[in-house]
């Protein structure tokens, strides 16, 4: 199985980004809207990846009250003056290709936890974006397809 099935099982489904130089309230609402992921990719003029925001880097921008004994004092003046997307962005680092296996997209996630990851064309844009819910979804299908071939040569 590679990435490329699974991002024609899902269709065309809206990818949720904002610019580099989007505010956060852009970012909030690009996140509400978002059902099916809990990540807001950052994009630049060109609408390749430069980065993404999950929901808790925004909860604790948005709450750091909440968060006190877990933002580090280094941390805590760069979420103080974050103002644009790309000041309150991760790099990206995490991200696959089309023709990748899904065994090899599933082991980088499971080795950086993240659940999420945008699948990027050869020049850096967002082609799709997919989780785990999505790869469990394509393996069921694929196994439940796989039992019924089988089970058709079996009665033959």
């Amino acid at each position: 199985m590679i990435i490329k099935n699974v991002v024609e099982s899902i269709g065309n489904r809206e990818i949720p980004f904002v610019r580099s130089g989007s505010d956060i309230d852009e970012v909030i609402d690009v996140m509400v809207r978002s059902c099916h992921t809990r990540i807001v990719y950052v994009l630049d003029e060109e609408d390749r990846l430069l980065g993404y925001i999950e929901i808790g880097s925004l909860l604790r921008h948005l709450f750091p009250h909440l968060y006190e004994g877990k933002i580090h004092s280094h941390g805590l003046l760069r979420r103080i003056t974050v103002e644009t997307a790309e000041q309150l962005m991760t790099k990206a680092k995490l991200t696959a290709g089309l023709d990748e296996t899904v065994d090899e997209v599933l082991q980088r996630m499971a080795l950086t936890g993240k659940k999420e990851i945008a699948v990027l064309d050869a020049e850096g844009r967002i082609l799709a974006d997919i989780n785990a819910v999505d790869l469990l979804r394509y393996f069921h299908l694929d196994h439940c397809r796989s039992g019924l071939r089988q089970a058709e040569t079996e009665a033959i």
